[in-house]
Order: structure tokens, then sequence, then C-alpha cells
């Protein structure tokens, strides 16, 4: 469903509401921040047996995107999903300003085996209380959940951009990366009214 990362041209999928993104060419390079290691999930493929055991973050905090597109609109259980490229880091954080504007997640990779083999997972954002009322259709979101499919050791991104001023919703933002049954990541952002950190 999503875009799947290639070597010559790396794209990742981003939750976010509406626009395109377009900032500046600060690049950050972040070194490997968390590894979590999992039991072997085994899952039998079209070819070969795949084993999950490690995943892990490689970046996190406000991102800048240098393109972006539609990749699918609003539906019951995620919003709208873009597809981005030209990923930089700006900050590393957890504190995130809630200010249009801001696009803010975690970079990973799964490494394990085989590499290249790709690999269903569900990508969920939970959001806090009380949710985001989406103020047209009045659907409260209390979760975004995409599922789509990643490539074994190649990068991916799991993120989130306020575009409008009715997204923002301080608090708790959990950031989940699914396998079957087997919750491989979970990163926690707080978000914070304005500029305040």
């Amino acid at each position: 469903m999503g875009k799947v990362p290639t070597a010559l041209s790396v794209k990742y999928v981003v939750h976010c509401m509406r626009g395109a993104f377009g900032w500046g060419t600060v690049l950050h390079r972040i070194l490997l921040l968390v590894v979590l290691l999992l039991p072997g999930t085994f899952v039998q493929g079209d070819e070969e047996e795949l084993h999950i055991s490690v995943a892990k973050i490689t970046g996190y905090g406000v991102f800048e995107a240098s393109s972006s597109r539609r990749h699918s609109g609003y539906s019951k259980r995620t919003l709208a999903v873009d597809t981005v490229s030209g990923i930089r880091f700006v900050q590393q954080t957890t504190d995130i300003p809630g200010k249009v504007g801001t696009n803010f997640g975690f970079q990973y990779s799964l490494n394990s085996t085989p590499k290249g083999q790709k690999v269903a997972i569900r990508s969920i954002i939970r959001f806090p209380e009380p949710g985001l009322v989406h103020p047209s259709t009045e659907r409260v979101y209390r979760e975004s959940v995409e599922s789509k499919y990643i490539r074994i050791g190649e990068p991916s991104l799991h993120g989130y951009g306020f575009d409008e001023a009715w997204e923002i919703v301080p608090g708790d933002w959990s950031f989940e990366i699914w396998h079957g049954d087997a919750r491989l990541i979970r990163k926690t952002f707080r978000v914070v009214s304005g500029d305040r950190p």
C-alpha cells in the first residue's frame, strides 16, 4: 500500500493531512539510537522462510521533506497518507512543538533475513484524548492504522505532519510498528502547545 523505499529513490510514507512539504536542505545524520531485540518471528513466504529478529530506529524527531504527494485519502481507520521524499531530520527530540508545518516521527529498518524480502507491517499512531476530530465530518480519530509492505534492510519512515490547526492535540503520541501479533517498535512523542518545548 505504502511506497517501498528503493536504492535509487528513497521514498517514505508519512501520515499527514493536506498540502505538500517543501523546506530547507539541512541534513542531520542520526546514529543508531535504539535497538530492540525481539523473539524471532517466523512467517512462511513465497520462496524463503522469513525471520524477523531485530528492528531498529535509526533517526527520530522533527524532519523536513523536499517533496510530497497524496498517497491515499481519509478512511475509517486512517487519516490521509502522503508519500514524501528527501527526508532530513533537523532536530533530534521527543518534545514536538504543536504548530502547523511541523513534521515528526522516526526512521527505522528491519535487520533480519532474507535481505530485500517484502514484509507486511502495520504502522499505528495512537493519539492522546480526546483524539483528533475532523471539523467537516466530525469523525473522531483515536488512532490511525495503515497496512503496508516494507523491505528488510531498507529504511522506512513512520511520521506525521501538522497541516491543520485541529490536528494539534497536546499530549503523548505513540508511534508503533507491528508485524502480525508482534510489536516491533514503539516510540512516544510529546506534543506541546505552540513553540513551548
